[in-house]
C-alpha cells in the first residue's frame, strides 16, 4: 500500500492520481465521493482505469479500517482463488464499499 503524497505529493488532483495509478496498475482506495465524478470523466473520454474502491462516510478513521481490509481481502481472495478477475471485476469499475 503507498499513499498519495507519498507518490505524488500533497496537493495530487483526482485525475492525476487516476492517470499516475492507471500507468502503474494500481487500483485506488478513497473515502472521496467526488472520485465517482472524476472517473465518469474518464471513462467518457475513453479512457480506462484500474479500480476505484470508495468507503463510505462511516469507514473514516480507525473505527472503519477493519471493515476496509475486509473488504480488500475478500476481492483479493477471490481473485487469487479464481472466483474473480482484475480484468473483469476491478479493472474499470467503481466498488462502494458501504
Amino acid at each position: 500500500i503507498e499513499t498519495v503524497p507519498e507518490l505524488l505529493g500533497q496537493d495530487a488532483s483526482d485525475p492525476d492520481i487516476l492517470e499516475y495509478a492507471y500507468q502503474n496498475g494500481y487500483t485506488v482506495l478513497t473515502h472521496d465521493k467526488k472520485m465517482q465524478q472524476h472517473v465518469n470523466d474518464r471513462v467518457m473520454a475513453g479512457q480506462e482505469h484500474c479500480g476505484v474502491f470508495i468507503g463510505g462516510d462511516h469507514l473514516q478513521g480507525t473505527k472503519g479500517i477493519g471493515e476496509i481490509v475486509e473488504h480488500i481481502v475478500m476481492w483479493h481472495d477471490a481473485i487469487l482463488g479464481g472466483a474473480a478477475s482484475l480484468q473483469n471485476e476491478i479493472y474499470n469499475q467503481v466498488k462502494w464499499i458501504n
